[in-house]
């Protein structure tokens, strides 16, 4: 997944504008944007864009690439509950508290289709892997299918005796699970409509619902605080999963099915990684301020997005690269003359692909100043901003709009004007990298010069 080159650029240097990204760590940045309460998130299929929707009634489009302002789709007059991304990423779906399902073409914005039926609110949409198919899971107790080509209704599944939450389709797109407030989950042929089994066991209200890719098995989340693993072919309870501290909001499978990640209500506010094949907790993610609503994996199972209930979505990366050496050269004179002038340069080495980076700079002000900056990145397809310069650190970013970046390259060259006959020490106090794939990660320094 490329996530966005810009984010490694606001940390101390640039204060972007309202609708934005910031990071709080080389492992987590935040979209910033929507006014409200984010109720869902979605990637597209080359991970390249994601979608949400909220409380402020907007779809909002990010592309994760080109770091660009967010486009935002205009027409629900509710909520906006839950996005998807067709599987061809040309379409997405929205489901709102107007009670509707609105179609919009993924590249212009366009609303395609309004598909209306349900008499309450939409809280699920979900599209089927073939494409075929959209499912919409409604306060008014149902599921409706529609097609996807003609916005065509096809059929309503009842069963469930109060409000559904969460829907989700089987890898093959032949079966639907739904669970909602009556805390059981339902299992449904899509060509028939025939309810197949019914699994039990949480006690509060079913709240997310989530295939594994291999279809062998259903995750669902629960106000009761828990996470229950289910075979589906014997609807059989395998596992539960404890260690959130309030309500589990959703659940998600990584495309790889290792992993399930979760999210926790307002006295928890985490996102939490499960090993899936010894049902064990891996690790927990922190950051938003308030309940976690939603998550889900990029396509190629590297980054998590999560939509927040403090009104951002964040991007958290698993997968960060380790490979890459950065250093400053050469070995500074140990008998330098005064005036001269000395250029370092900031490379790195490796497997990894770089194609942005942020680092300090940091140096004796007693016997160096600091004279001027070049970044190394052709010009016509990079963009740098302005050194930040004080008394003895330069701070510098830069990213290319050339996504093949290059393992083994000059970053960037510093020259500095000897002022006193002293030795010099110039090192890195901060180096924070990103890879063609867009994931922003710590390199291993080189000794300090």
């Amino acid at each position: 997944m490329k996530t966005t080159l810009l984010c490694i650029l606001v940390i101390t240097i640039l204060s972007f504008p309202p609708c934005a990204f910031s990071q709080h760590s080389t492992n987590q940045h935040f979209l910033f944007g929507h006014t409200s309460w984010v109720r869902s998130v979605a990637f597209s299929p080359d991970g390249n864009t994601i979608v949400s929707g909220g409380w402020d009634q907007r779809i909002w489009v990010w592309n994760l690439v080109a770091g660009t302002q967010p486009r935002r789709f205009k027409g629900h007059t509710d909520t906006v509950y839950s996005v998807a991304f067709s599987p061809n990423g040309q379409i997405i779906a929205s489901s709102s508290g107007d009670n509707t399902v609105r179609l919009w073409d993924a590249d212009t914005g366009e609303l395609l289709k309004i598909l209306k039926g349900h008499t309450a609110r939409v809280w699920h949409v979900a599209f089927s892997p073939d494409g075929k198919t959209i499912a919409s899971g409604s306060w008014d107790a149902t599921i409706r299918l529609w097609d996807t080509t003609t916005g065509k209704y096809l059929k309503t599944l009842i069963g469930h005796k109060d409000d559904i939450r969460g829907i989700a389709f089987s890898p093959d797109s032949k079966i639907l699970a739904s669970g909602g407030k009556n805390k059981i989950i339902r299992v449904w042929d899509i060509a028939t409509g025939v309810q197949l089994k019914t699994l039990e066991g949480h006690t509060l209200s079913v709240t997310s619902i989530a295939f594994s890719p291999d279809g062998k098995t259903i995750a669902s989340g629960s106000w009761d605080w828990t996470i229950r693993l289910w075979d589906v072919a014997t609807g059989k309870h395998l596992k539960t999963l404890k260690g959130h501290t309030s309500d589990v909001l959703s659940v998600a499978f990584s495309p790889d099915g290792k992993t399930l990640a979760s999210t926790g209500g307002k006295k928890d506010k985490t996102i939490r990684l499960w090993d899936t094949a010894n049902s064990t907790h891996l690790k927990t993610f922190t950051g938003h301020t308030s309940l976690v609503e939603y998550v889900a994996f990029s396509p190629d199972g590297k980054t998590l997005a999560s939509a927040g209930d403090d009104g951002t979505v964040g991007l958290w990366a698993l997968v960060p690269a380790k490979q890459t050496l950065v250093s400053i050269s050469p070995t500074p004179l140990q008998s330098p003359k005064v005036g001269e002038l000395l250029t370092f340069t900031l490379n790195a080495s490796g497997k990894t692909s770089v194609v942005a980076y942020q680092a300090t700079v940091e140096f004796d002000a007693t016997v160096l100043r600091y004279v001027n900056y070049k970044d190394n990145y052709p010009p016509d397809r990079s963009s740098f901003t302005p050194p930040v310069v004080s008394a003895n650190r330069v701070k510098l970013a830069a990213y290319t709009l050339s996504h093949a970046g290059n393992a083994n390259r000059r970053l960037a060259t510093l020259t500095f004007e000897v002022i006193d006959v002293k030795p010099i020490k110039v090192h890195l106090s901060e180096m924070i990298l990103t890879d063609s794939k867009g994931h922003s990660f710590r390199p291993r320094v080189e000794k300090d010069r």
